[in-house]
């Protein structure tokens, strides 16, 4: 039976168990079976995330069956023999590692969204998805694959080709350092930034995962060459007066109103930081408690007007 025909069966269902069945394999086709037979759409959505946990979970299972079964071979092969047996454990070792990663992504996956796109993923994306995830990567940029996979099959679209390969190739040095400076930025208006950033450029980060004495402009100098960040000479957040915005750093949370146009300057991340941003939840700092407070002081003297806090 054809694999799309059997997408058919589920497509009132969610559109991201779709974009995801359509990479995983001929399996999927029991799978499509299964949920055909339940009646709603909302039990396609809630139903089909559990059944796509468990489906994958035996798949993970029975490669690492038959990759044992190929190790006991190997031992009584000849060497011309030997040299394919390593091959084939070669390869399912790799896919073992893509339906990993792609299990945490159906885990990462909402029971019910009614934000999902109609778009599909696109083959460039996940052919690039695919390489990235068969590779032997760090537990972070595990997560940080199955997070993508998880936002592009919900909206495809949200992380750019780009972005994927960012995540792929990312060295963990800068990639400690970039989620350090997230942990840091609050979200004004949407939006991260570290206000006034070059006020705080000499100070010490604690909790920093890459040194004791490490300094703000010792992470930014990092990440200078990776478009993460924009220019600290240019980069500017604008806001019109009147306009009504949300503010927060970590669980502290204001509603506010702009009483005059106004730029905040500061770290900012870049559109390919903004998107590598969506797969990251920051953690909070004390410094960047410190600098939300103290642009929150500033502002509120004559730039903003606070409706509501929590």
């Amino acid at each position: 039976m054809d694999i799309e025909k059997s997408l058919e069966k589920i497509k009132d269902g969610s559109k991201a168990i779709v974009n995801l069945c359509r990479q995983i394999g001929p399996w999927v086709i029991s799978y499509c079976d299964q949920l055909s037979k339940l009646k709603t759409a909302h039990d396609l959505r809630t139903t089909g995330v559990k059944l796509l946990e468990k489906e994958m979970a035996l798949e993970i299972e029975t490669i690492a069956g038959i990759k044992k079964s190929k190790m006991e071979q190997y031992y009584s092969a000849s060497k011309e023999e030997r040299i394919f047996i390593r091959r084939d454990i070669d390869e399912l070792e790799k896919e073992g590692r893509r339906f990993q990663t792609m299990l945490g992504a159906v885990n990462l996956l909402p029971e019910q969204t009614t934000d999902e796109s109609e778009k599909e993923i696109s083959p460039h994306w996940i052919d690039k998805f695919n390489e990235l995830a068969r590779a032997r990567n760090e537990d972070w940029r595990q997560e940080l694959l199955s997070k993508a996979l998880a936002l592009e099959a919900t909206k495809p679209g949200s992380i750019s080709p780009r972005a994927l390969w960012l995540i792929g190739t990312l060295e963990e040095e800068a990639f400690h350092a970039y989620a350090t400076l997230l942990d840091l930025s609050s979200n004004i208006g949407g939006g991260y930034i570290i206000p006034d950033e070059d006020k705080y450029e000499n100070t010490r980060i604690p909790s920093c995962p890459l040194g004791k004495n490490l300094k703000i402009g010792n992470l930014t100098f990092m990440l200078s060459d990776l478009g993460l960040l924009g220019d600290f000479s240019t980069s500017v957040r604008t806001f019109e007066s009147g306009k009504k915005f949300i503010a927060s750093y970590d669980s502290e949370k204001i509603e506010a109103e702009f009483l005059k146009d106004i730029k905040i300057r500061g770290a900012i991340p870049t559109k390919l930081g903004h998107k590598v941003a969506k797969l990251y939840t920051p953690k909070r700092n004390t410094l960047g408690e410190e600098i939300f407070k103290s642009w929150l002081e500033k502002a509120s003297k004559n730039q903003i007007k606070i409706l509501e806090s929590s």
